[in-house]
């Protein structure tokens, strides 16, 4: 599917000036026209609003420096750049419509070349800011929306639902007893519970109007516009059922054995100046509060039309009709012997919190071995008419759905060979006749304790391949969603800011979206690439990377570090100080390549005596290429030996030891080294060797 063309909206009442305009942007843009500035707000406020608008002054009925003043101050359109095109040459009016907040202005008659390439420019810096808003909004655990951005579109939509007159709802979800999961299963486990909680609701939503968002901790939030409470009470029971799906384990829960949630919901009608958006909120969480006092796992809601009728929506305790949930459940025990008193026996044994079922054959025990509910532990005679108990064993074993319930033989056979026969087909006990009820008895308590506990372990053994999975998932998500187009705007950032006769506040804003996103792209990499790394798994796509202008980057970012130590940093390639118009390419990823060289830069200037200089020197060979980084302060003995190695620090109060280990991993997996020399003279140098591109 092709990409739409930007939209730009000319505001200009005379008809050749929109002529003019139109004839030179048409190709490359989507054109729309106002030609006086109540049109011009008009189609600000539509639900397809420009990308850009060019704006004319001296109209008759709104001139466009007021037009301006009501777009800024809206938050639907403070952010579309708006270019003042206009034959008010006089210095006070480019002023008086800068400071309102357009983003330039062009005199009349104006050069066509000129006004496209600051069409451009502008539209490149909106779709700039417009993806690190987006991911300014997302949550950095789950990978959904976070608060900022539930804030965001809350009140977007409350205004939208004012004017359309529509009502909008909102639910909110909290995981039922979650501290006790995060006390019992550990945090780590807590932040996979919560990720896979997360995205199991956002993939539950079906419109994509509607907005799914991590309120805080382990609650969320879903936002249905133009949605009533009937519609959303749907929505509601379709994110419950979702999360019970997943079959999260949950042993220390008293509603259910997996992880549950309890859900409030909330609906109004907003009219302006009569209800706020936070009205919402509390109606949706006073609902969850109800939930959650009703005894959790439930979904509680009401209606609140502004004025008309209030109507509420009775809990219903959806754990009763779930199996299992907070109800223990009875050990099954299937008895099979050909004698009828044996059978009785026992049967007395167990008729106190057991429930027993009989066989008097080994086809009957197959038989109900099979059935639903199957029994928990089977007690299994030998010596029978038609099948004996070896053969039932061994049938048992053989097939899948019942190899997993413990046998254990009571017989009369009491010789050794017999017991380790029975034993050998997989029994997990034999108990010669006659027996005390009392052993009996126990033996078969501690056996149901041990299949307890193993298929506890089983469900958590899946647990864990799901949260692997779910992280593999994550991964490859934010690597490919995040980190491509964050390269994308630093590449186009730093390309913006080589363009000649840039206003000051233009270039300013140019490097700080390049900073933000190395250090966003910085965050990603060292949060999920380390592991990959780790276990060599981790997959280079090779580019051209500039390191001196990686380098300035780091010296931006350690900045204030080596100024507060008073320890300036120096760049040299091949032995002399650097130029601006020194090249110097290896072959790698840029991404790595800034954590790497970071990293060491960083531990240099903190390793290195006060007013001392750290020197970063550049040479190149025809097959590699070296980054040697020298500072003035020496590795203590204590470490030297394991300097590369993970967790390693030394004097650096809460510090993870991670810096120079990562270096190490990165340097290798881009087909290179890291090396050390350092000596009793307290010098340090570390050496990067890489190919060069």
């Amino acid at each position: 599917m092709p990409e739409s063309k930007p939209r730009i909206l000319i505001v200009d009442d005379e008809r050749a000036n929109v002529h003019v305009l139109n004839e030179m942007l048409k190709d490359k843009y989507e054109i729309s026209v106002a030609l006086n500035g109540n049109q011009a707000l008009k189609r600000a406020f539509s639900n397809t609003p420009p990308d850009l608008i060019l704006l004319d002054i001296q109209m008759p009925d709104m001139d466009g420096f007021a037009v301006c003043q009501q777009l800024v101050q809206q938050p639907e359109t403070r952010d579309i750049p708006i270019i003042f095109i206009t034959a008010m040459g006089d210095e006070a009016d480019e002023r008086r419509g800068l400071e309102m907040g357009a983003v330039d202005y062009v005199t009349k008659p104006f050069r066509p070349a000129i006004v496209l390439a600051r069409i451009r420019i502008h539209l490149d810096m909106k779709h700039q800011r417009d993806l690190l808003n987006r991911i300014s909004g997302i949550d950095g655990l789950t990978g959904i929306a976070n608060r900022r951005r539930f804030q965001q579109f809350l009140e977007h939509e409350w205004r939208h639902c004012i004017r359309s007159g529509t009502p909008i709802s909102m639910i909110m979800a909290d995981i039922d007893h979650f501290k006790a999961y995060n006390d019992h299963y550990g945090h780590m486990a807590g932040d996979d519970c919560l990720r896979e909680v997360a995205l199991t609701l956002a993939a539950s939503v079906e419109r994509q109007t509607d907005l799914v968002a991590r309120y805080g901790g382990e609650e969320f939030a879903c936002i249905m516009p133009d949605t009533d409470l009937n519609g959303a009470l749907k929505v509601a029971h379709r994110l419950h059922q979702s999360i019970i799906d997943l079959g999260i384990p949950h042993a220390f829960s008293p509603v259910a054995p997996h992880v549950t949630i309890s859900i409030g919901v909330g609906t109004i009608r907003p009219k302006r100046e009569q209800s706020s958006p936070r009205e919402l909120i509390e109606t949706a969480d006073r609902w969850l509060y109800t939930a959650k006092g009703s005894g959790r796992n439930q979904i509680a809601g009401d209606v609140n039309l502004m004025g008309e009728s209030q109507s509420a929506i009775s809990s219903d305790n959806i754990s009763e009709n779930l199996p299992g949930t907070g109800v223990k459940e009875i050990p099954r025990v299937l008895i099979v012997d050909d004698e009828r008193i044996n059978l009785n026996v026992l049967g007395a044994i167990f008729q106190d919190g057991f429930e027993t079922i009989m066989a008097q054959n080994g086809e009957q025990a197959l038989s109900r071995a099979t059935q639903t509910p199957q029994p928990d532990i089977i007690l299994l005679d030998i010596q029978m008419p038609d099948m004996d108990g070896y053969r039932v064993c061994q049938m048992l074993k053989n097939d899948p759905g019942t190899r997993d319930i413990p046998v254990l033989f009571i017989t009369v056979l009491t010789d050794g060979a017999d017991e380790s026969r029975g034993l050998s087909l997989g029994a997990v006990d034999y108990i010669s006749k006659p027996f005390h009820p009392s052993v009996v008895l126990a033996r078969v308590k501690t056996h149901l304790r041990l299949k307890h506990a193993l298929t506890t372990l089983a469900g958590r053994n899946k647990e864990l391949e799901a949260m692997v999975r779910l992280r593999e998932s994550v991964t490859r998500m934010v690597g490919s969603d995040f980190k491509r187009p964050l390269s994308g705007i630093i590449s186009l950032s730093t390309r913006l800011v080589k363009t000649p006769d840039l206003p000051e506040g233009v270039f300013s804003d140019l490097k700080t979206i390049e900073d933000m996103g190395f250090q966003l792209l910085k965050m990603i990499s060292q949060s999920l690439d380390l592991w990959k790394l780790e276990r060599g798994v981790y997959r280079v796509e090779p580019e051209p990377v500039d390191i001196p202008g990686i380098i300035r980057m780091g010296l931006m970012e350690t900045d204030a570090l080596s100024k507060a130590r008073n320890i300036p940093v120096v760049l040299l390639v091949n032995g002399l100080p650097a130029d601006p118009d020194d090249w110097f390419m290896i072959s790698g990823e840029m991404l790595l390549c800034y954590c790497m060289i970071t990293n060491l830069m960083k531990n240099a200037i903190e390793a290195s005596p006060s007013g001392k200089t750290v020197t970063i020197d550049l040479r190149q060979t025809a097959g590699d290429s070296q980054i040697h980084i020298h500072n003035h302060g020496g590795i203590p003995i204590e470490i030297r030996n394991r300097f590369f190695e993970k967790g390693v620090t030394y004097g650096k109060t809460g510090a993870a030891g991670l810096g120079v280990y990562t270096a190490r991993l990165i340097a290798e997996a881009m087909g290179g080294s890291l090396n050390l020399k350092t000596g009793d003279d307290m010098d340090t140098i570390l050496t990067i060797q890489l190919p060069s591109a």
